[in-house]
């Protein structure tokens, strides 16, 4: 098997030369097939997480920054909003994006008072982003 690096660097030269990408097809298929097996061995060298794991890891990953953006609120500190931003696609996905944008207007509005007020409202609302959730120790790996 032709390694990704290899596929990868003829097609980064073909195009430096000025090919088009349909003069590439077939170095491009073989970059498909490349990272497929890669993908495959990588898939089954690691242990696979259900959508459960994931998601409480997900979880546990909002209401840790979900308690430091209540402290920035709380102290009025501008660094709450970019925390916001690295927050807002996490939290969306895990609560959906319609409970996020009242909040999220807030911040971005530096209104970071009422932005607290909002928080409190949003964890009340969904009790599972105030508390820590117990990650499951992961299974064993497969051997080879």
């Amino acid at each position: 098997m032709v390694s990704i690096q290899v596929i990868s660097r003829e097609l980064e030269k073909k195009l430096s030369q000025g090919l088009q990408v349909e003069e590439l097809r077939d170095e491009l298929a073989a970059l498909t097939v490349a990272l497929s097996a890669a993908l495959a061995e990588i898939e089954y060298i690691l242990p696979k997480q259900s959508t459960t794991e994931c998601r409480q890891i997900e979880l546990v990953q909002v209401s840790k920054m979900l308690a430091d953006l209540k402290v920035f609120l709380k102290n009025d500190d501008i660094k709450a909003i970019n925390l916001w931003r690295d927050i807002a696609p996490l939290l969306s996905e895990a609560i959906g994006d319609d409970n996020c944008l009242l909040l999220g207007h807030q911040i971005e509005g530096f209104d970071l008072s009422v932005a607290l007020v909002s928080l409190y409202a949003l964890i009340e609302k969904h009790p599972v982003l105030g508390q820590p959730i117990p990650i499951p120790s992961p299974s064993p790996s497969r051997s080879t």
